[in-house]
């Protein structure tokens, strides 16, 4: 069972570690505005809220988990493909948003399925989620050697490559342990058939009872706000500090070595530290990493400093799952994952186009451009460590 959950977080990652790693980088030899870049940008937002809920209800009430992840990785494919031969703006804003409306369930209905068959989630959970990090960093090193060793590999290539992955993923997926929806507590038929038709996001709602739920929505949706600083300009400050810009892919996947590692003790760090400490580890790690950014330079700065997001994404991001997973029921988990992505969305949503703006008023002056979420972040994570308490709910399960 672990071989099997593990290989599917390495398809599932690996659609994305093909091409979001050079996408800034390819998003800037096509000569679009720094506005029209924020709209393709953020159809990842928009595709995070969009398509959750939605799927989250068709894997928590009708259709098997493992065929809906086989189903949106077809179509997510395709829009890969076309995205590769589309060089205007709007056609690409809006590949990209049919792309993220089928991609964004794939994350969070394998994740549901991962903790549906796993007998202790917490130790458990990081050692099978690591092989999706792998995944990232594997289809990286593979763009790397084909800029390096063809004249002909070119930055579109990355999306192709992600395309045959989520092919891949959609045959494998047939392959997954079933995981057909659970019964759960529908609501009252005097509340509406369309009460009953999203009863499973309704009920992962009630999470927000839970206070230390509220804080980490809260601290997440500020930390994906920042993450658009990464996704849109860390590439490009990197790529500016390189002699050779073919080793890009393999340079920027420093970042999911120490998330690999990470992952694979997590369970310890998890039993030594606890919950509230693991994750402060998490957002001081990406705070730190912000700094590195604001300051811009040298490269022998910079490029180690790409070791601390691996450290974030593990120990907050990933053991903010685990957190998710204990205190929710069974019969909405894939909602309740869904929950996560939607918040994602939004931030990443606002972050983009805070982004773009930072850019115009700073003239890509990328380290300025990185102050301000430097500045934000550290007072996020003075306000994690004061209100996040998830030992005032250990019990609770809602």
């Amino acid at each position: 069972m672990t071989v099997r959950l593990s290989v599917m977080m390495f398809l599932q990652y690996a659609i994305l570690g093909a091409w979001a790693p050079v996408f800034g980088p390819y998003l800037k030899t096509l000569a679009l505005t720094n506005t029209e870049t924020a709209w393709i940008w953020s159809t990842a937002a928009l595709g995070s809220v969009l398509a959750p809920m939605i799927w989250g209800q068709i894997a928590d009430r009708w259709l098997a988990a493992e065929r809906c992840i086989s189903l949106c990785a077809v179509i997510a494919g395709f829009m890969l493909w076309i995205a590769a031969q589309t060089t205007a703006s709007w056609p690409l804003f809006w590949i990209f948003l049919l792309f993220w409306l089928f991609q964004m369930p794939i994350m969070s209905i394998g994740a549901a399925l991962t903790f549906r068959h796993l007998d202790m989630p917490q130790q458990q959970f990081g050692p099978i989620r690591l092989w999706g990090t792998v995944g990232w960093m594997v289809a990286g090193w593979l763009l790397s050697v084909w800029l390096w060793q063809t004249s002909l590999g070119r930055l579109e290539d990355s999306l192709r490559a992600g395309a045959l992955f989520a092919w891949a993923l959609a045959i494998y997926a047939f392959t997954l342990p079933a995981t057909p929806p659970l019964p759960g507590r529908l609501a009252p038929i005097e509340h509406g058939r369309w009460r009953r038709a999203f009863d499973a996001p309704l009920q992962a709602l009630q999470l927000f009872r839970v206070g230390a739920f509220a804080v980490y929505c809260v601290c997440l949706f500020t930390l994906y706000v920042s993450w658009s600083f990464n996704m849109q300009m860390t590439s490009l400050l990197v790529k500016g500090l390189l002699p050779d810009s073919a080793a890009l892919p393999a340079i920027l996947s420093l970042a999911q070595t120490t998330e690999v590692a990470m992952l694979a003790v997590l369970p310890v760090i998890l039993d030594r530290l606890g919950q509230k400490r693991t994750m402060m580890l998490g957002i001081s790690s990406w705070w730190l990493a912000l700094v590195v950014l604001a300051i811009g330079g040298p490269a022998a700065l910079v490029i180690p400093s790409l070791l601390l997001h691996g450290i974030y994404i593990c120990c907050f991001l990933v053991a903010g799952q685990v957190f998710v997973n204990r205190i929710a029921h069974h019969h909405y988990r894939a909602s309740a994952q869904g929950i996560l992505v939607l918040i994602n969305g939004l931030g990443q949503f606002v972050g983009n186009f805070l982004v773009s703006q930072l850019r115009d008023w700073t003239h890509d002056d990328y380290p300025r451009a990185f102050l301000p979420a430097a500045i934000g972040i550290g007072m996020l994570t003075l306000f994690f460590a004061l209100d996040f308490d998830p030992d005032a709910d250990k019990s609770t399960r809602i």
